[in-house]
């Protein structure tokens, strides 16, 4: 598990997306600010609330194959 761990941490996030592509800019997060999503993320979870998403947008995009990355 931990070699597991050091090899994912080892990627270049250059590599992780294909040529051309690049994450959507709600997706780009320094690490404190990962760090206060999940923390959160898990109040919610401790509390019982869910967030909703609406998935409609991007359906169609996911039903064809296609990914939005703008």
């Amino acid at each position: 598990m931990a070699g597991a761990t050091t090899a994912a941490l080892a990627v270049s996030p250059s590599r992780l997306f294909a040529a051309g592509e690049v994450p959507k800019p709600a997706n780009v997060l320094t690490p404190g600010e990962a760090l206060a999503r999940l923390k959160a993320g898990n109040e919610r979870y401790v509390s019982g609330v869910m967030k909703r998403h609406d998935f409609d947008s991007e359906r169609q995009l996911l039903a064809d194959g296609r990914v939005d990355w703008v």
